[in-house]
């Protein structure tokens, strides 16, 4: 549902842990969207659109990029995306998700309320029991 639009990546937030599940570019994870829609420009000089979170980790950030970037507005960008990345930690923990509505647990039921617009669902039929 999330790939389809039907959950806005808004309401999904990705918690980082050993970083090996987690898409760098894709996954929103740090800010309120993916990196490639914060960044857009540094994301267009990534050579790894696909890469994971721990791909871009040694011992520091280490983004494979198309051409170095030195000066100029995409420098400004990445000094930014560095900024913000600065207060990240890999651990040996898996990531997970983090479910950001009606209850802090994804449910089947909160999604289905959300993507119809109601927390119920009328029923209109007929449910025959052959015992109790």
């Amino acid at each position: 549902m999330h790939e389809k639009g039907f959950i806005p990546h808004s309401f999904l937030q990705r918690h980082v842990n050993n970083g090996a599940s987690t898409k760098f570019w894709s996954d929103t994870w740090v800010g309120n969207s993916p990196l490639k829609y914060q960044f857009p420009r540094l994301f267009r000089l990534a050579l790894n659109k696909e890469c994971t979170i721990r791909d871009c980790w040694n011992n520091g950030w280490a983004v494979d990029w198309s051409r170095p970037i030195t000066t100029g507005t995409n420098a400004n960008h990445l000094s930014t995306l560095y900024n913000q990345l600065a207060t990240c930690s890999l651990n040996d923990s898996e990531d997970t998700w983090t479910w950001s509505l009606g209850t802090p647990t994804f449910t089947v039921k909160c999604t289905r309320g959300i993507v119809l617009g109601t927390n119920y669902l009328p029923f209109h039929g007929t449910i025959g029991f052959k015992t109790l």
